[in-house]
């Protein structure tokens, strides 16, 4: 595996150090573990109490309170090498791949389950929480190298998980790094919070204007302006608005006027002789029930869907494809938020039998007959693009009558009263919501004239204009709060979040020994080699690194070198351990030639003893 792909190693500050997965997880069996297989936690093992079995929706909710699946103390001690300890991190490695959680203190004892990956840290080396936000921030690119399968990812190889390179800050800048991130992010969090509450502001102001529109109380100051004092008055001749009863009456004229045309044109096509009496057989338009809607301005009319529209229709159920040149179908994807997409399209031939009877027209209204519970009712207005287009069978085709402006349905339908009527009316199906079209037909709707419907839509659309600036403006503003995220993760991770510090010293790695040189009270120098230099200083500058440093304790580590070699940092401790070698410390001390690092004894003592005066719990979320 290329590992410059995952993390930049190449310009990381001098005190960082490399390590793969494997070397920073603590040294003991399963530090690093798969959950079992399937077969080893069967749904016969579970009993009511015991274990728990942690699955994915603990990590990928961050929820340790979640699941109800236990097993017994005998096939807890069987499967105890997957038990997970407070501190862990967890990885869901199937389906929904790369959540991470910290398993919290007040956990259950219990084990995972074959879909997690549980990591336990070398806290000598890394922090946890320091290891969190680096391995999450990188989790994509170690994704892309490390799963497999099309419909479900799932992680392919926890091998090549161990053999990862990480950057290693030393201990004191890794809690640097975390603390500046966290600081960061909780402005980051109280910023985006502050988005998404004026977000649900604008959503509840869309429903609140949408209702004042149907009410009439949006264009209530509009309509007295322009409705006459009385049906006879002499200003009535000069006002441009329709009387609703003149147009009611016009539309339902007009209705059986076009069903008559249609019925005359059929027997012409099929040569047949018009029956007597025909006009009869035509069906008078529902009469609505009033009760689904508020109280209407006494100017406006309840009228039924069935009332002003000549057109109720499903669309076509044909198998679509996806050949671009055929003509474009839309699905009940299509419509978001009262308006049409048009992406994702699905396509039937153009010499398809159902066309062009099926074909839309601009102002057909499309509402969706079939879906969640939450979502069945969506509906549009097709607007003429693209053409030619047609509809699949989940969706239904309104046509209206003249004098019916076909967005202040749509509108009305995706107001609360709309929504409401479909609740009311919706049937459920093995999941599936669905509202037929003679429930549609049915529905009650306000009519004001024409004019004043015209007017309503022109507001909505200029107040829905001035809203979607605003959503789109917070949604770009929540956009790049993500985008910061991922740049002070980046730059914390290129060593550049917080400033190197001169009293840093080296991290702890993997095959490496450091020679290091404490002052002691009485002004002789210990000396010494270890593998973590942090962790050896506080130990004596604590009194609990040697005989001579606990009679003379540190005052400060003034040198330190570093090997790739035990044998190696040995011997050079044998030689400055010699008079020469003494010597030599002094006056390189004295020159100011040697790498002096570390808090002096006397803050680290302040440091370790602030930290023994903390609960457990506290360090743990602190540092880890």
């Amino acid at each position: 595996m290329n590992q410059d792909s995952i993390f930049n190693l190449n310009n990381i500050p001098e005190v960082w150090g490399v390590a793969t997965l494997s070397e920073i997880a603590k040294n003991e069996r399963n530090a690093i573990k798969r959950g079992p297989f399937g077969s080893a936690i069967k749904k016969s093992f579970f009993v009511p109490t015991g274990y728990k079995v942690y699955e994915q929706k603990n990590v990928i909710y961050n929820d340790f309170k979640r699941g109800s699946y236990y097993i017994s103390d005998e096939k807890f001690y069987e499967l105890e090498s997957f038990k997970v300890k407070a501190g862990d991190i967890l990885m869901s490695c199937s389906g929904t791949v790369g959540k991470l959680s910290i398993v919290p203190f007040d956990f259950e004892k219990g084990i995972i389950n074959q879909a997690l990956l549980k990591i336990t840290l070398n806290n000598n080396i890394i922090y946890t929480r320091f290891f969190f936000y680096l391995f999450g921030f990188n989790i994509s690119r170690i994704l892309q190298k490390n799963t497999r399968g099309s419909a479900m990812l799932n992680i392919s190889s926890v091998r090549d998980l161990k053999n990862i390179q990480f950057p290693i800050p030393p201990l004191t800048e890794q809690q640097r790094i975390v603390d500046k991130i966290e600081e960061l992010f909780t402005k980051l969090d109280t910023g985006v919070e502050a988005l998404k509450q004026a977000q649900a502001k604008l959503k509840r102001y869309r429903q609140s204007v949408l209702k004042a529109a149907v009410e009439g109380r949006l264009t209530a100051e509009w309509r007295e302006q322009h409705l006459p004092a009385s049906p006879c008055s002499a200003q009535a001749s000069k006002d441009k608005l329709e009387p609703t009863d003149k147009l009611l009456d016009r539309i339902l004229k007009e209705r059986r006027e076009k069903w008559e045309s249609q019925q005359l044109a059929k027997f012409k096509t099929n040569g047949k002789k018009t029956p007597v009496k025909w006009q009869n057989k035509y069906k008078e338009s529902i009469f609505p029930n009033s009760s689904s809607l508020p109280e209407l301005p006494e100017s406006w009319k309840c009228v039924s869907i069935d009332q002003i529209s000549y057109e109720v229709r499903y669309g076509s159920s044909s198998k679509t494809n996806t050949d671009p040149n055929g003509i474009p179908i839309l699905r009940m994807g299509n419509i978001v938020e009262g308006n049409l997409v048009f992406d994702k399209l699905k396509y039937l031939t153009k010499n398809h039998d159902e066309f062009p009877d099926l074909l839309l027209v601009s102002g057909d209204l499309l509402f969706n007959r079939t879906n969640s519970v939450e979502l069945v009712g969506k509906t549009a207005i097709y607007k003429g693009y693209p053409y030619p287009c047609s509809y699949a069978s989940y969706l239904i085709r309104v046509r209206f009558s003249r004098g019916v402006e076909p967005n202040f349905i749509s509108f009305f339908i995706n107001s609360v009263y709309g929504r409401a009527w479909i609740r009311s009316v919706v049937s459920q199906q093995v999941g599936q919501a669905n509202v037929n079209g003679t429930k549609l037909k049915n529905l009650a709707v306000p009519l004001p004239s024409f004019d004043e419907q015209k007017k309503i839509v022109s507001e909505l659309e200029r107040l829905f204009s001035i809203i979607y600036e605003s959503e789109s403006l917070i949604h770009r503003e929540i956009n790049r709060a993500q985008s910061l995220r991922q740049s002070i993760l980046k730059r914390a991770f290129d060593g550049k979040l917080v400033p190197q510090d001169p009293n840093d010293l080296p991290a702890p790695q993997p095959g490496k020994y450091f020679i290091y040189v404490l002052e002691c009270s009485n002004g002789s120098y210990y000396i010494g080699h270890t593998e973590n230099i942090e962790k050896r200083w506080i130990n004596h500058a604590g009194g609990g690194g040697a005989d001579w440093t606990r009679k003379y304790p540190p005052v400060a580590l003034v040198h330190w070198e570093e090997y790739n070699t035990r044998t190696a940092a040995a011997k050079r401790e044998k030689e400055l351990k010699t008079g020469f070698g003494r010597k030599w410390i002094k006056r390189e001390i004295k020159e100011g030639r040697t790498r002096q690092a570390g808090e002096p004894a006397s803050v680290l003592l302040e440091r370790i003893k602030s930290e023994k005066s903390k609960s457990k719990k506290s360090i743990q979320m602190e540092i880890q």
